[in-house]
């Protein structure tokens, strides 16, 4: 399996210093917070975050790409359920999973750009407020992001307060 160094250097080379770069770092220390609360492996979580973007620069004009690219980049450094994960995070590539790690990364990923896009103020407010109702009030634009966050909380047993409070523990992305 892929260190997180490694994992690292792999977002430097693919992502270049974009801002995707720092999404994906982003999704990656969230996943190990994550982890941790679903007593799951940090490492793993952690790394399949980081590496979970890996395509989309080569494959922005083929969204259906997205994801299984990525996947098929890692084929033998990552384990099959973390390929499987960043195979299927984006809807559009078609692909299904429903796991632990699968739901996962993409409760990360809907909460990196619900942290991106509104003030960390606002996202902080999940201690008190659904995401969903969170949404449509400050980010109106995405409406299917709420309950996404929210249904995928929901399965991994977490809380609105864990979701917060991990959101709290890491930095702004830039």
């Amino acid at each position: 399996m892929l260190s997180r160094a490694q994992a690292l250097k792999l977002v430097d080379v693919h992502l270049a210093g974009s801002a995707v770069a720092d999404h994906s770092i982003f999704v990656g220390d969230l996943m190990a917070l994550l982890a941790d609360l679903v007593r799951q492996d940090a490492l793993l979580w952690q790394v399949t975050g980081y590496c979970h973007d890996l395509d989309i620069l080569v494959t922005a004009d083929t969204p259906s790409f997205h994801g299984p690219t990525a996947a098929q980049w890692l084929q033998g450094r990552l384990p099959p359920d973390a390929l499987t994960a960043i195979a299927a995070h984006d809807h559009r590539s078609g692909i299904v999973a429903e796991t632990a790690l699968a739901d996962g990364l993409k409760l990360a990923d809907a909460l990196a750009v619900f942290d991106l896009g509104v003030s960390r103020g606002v996202a902080l407010q999940l201690r008190s407020s659904s995401a969903k109702v969170l949404v449509d009030r400050y980010l109106p634009p995405k409406p299917w992001l709420g309950t996404m966050i929210d249904g995928l909380s929901q399965s991994l047993g977490l809380s609105r307060l864990n979701l917060a409070d991990c959101l709290d523990r890491l930095p702004r992305q830039r």
